[in-house]
């Protein structure tokens, strides 16, 4: 995985190293060629299920869901609605942007935090 390229070249990088046409992973991923032209041309973001059965279908390649879901830089709709309504979560992002420091470095102490939240501790 290059960080560097986006989640559509990484698709169309792994889907060829395991020898599919993209009519043929289409097929097995359950969506149309367009769909999938589309997804590694970087116009679409895969729906999070859709992204599990393309690394379960590509794990031969080398494809794991955490590392094209790390390259999948959309917004997921609800999510969108979620920033959009909840004055909140736009002041952490731009928290967390205004830091310099790289969102997936935070990540591990934020999922700390969480979880003696949800643990009581």
């Amino acid at each position: 995985m290059n960080p560097s390229e986006g989640l559509g070249q990484e698709l169309r990088r792994l889907r060829q190293g395991e020898g599919l046409t993209l009519r043929r992973l289409a097929d097995a991923v359950g969506v149309s060629a367009a769909h999938l032209s589309d997804l590694e041309h970087n116009r679409r973001r895969p729906s999070d299920a859709l992204l599990r059965k393309i690394a379960r279908t590509l794990g031969r390649a080398g494809a794991t869901y955490e590392n094209l879901e790390q390259l999948s830089t959309g917004m997921d709709s609800d999510l969108r609605e979620w920033v959009a309504t909840t004055p909140g979560v736009r002041r952490l992002l731009r928290m967390v942007k205004e830091s310099g420091q790289d969102p997936l470095e935070i990540l591990p102490a934020l999922q700390k935090v969480l979880a003696r939240k949800t643990t009581g501790r």
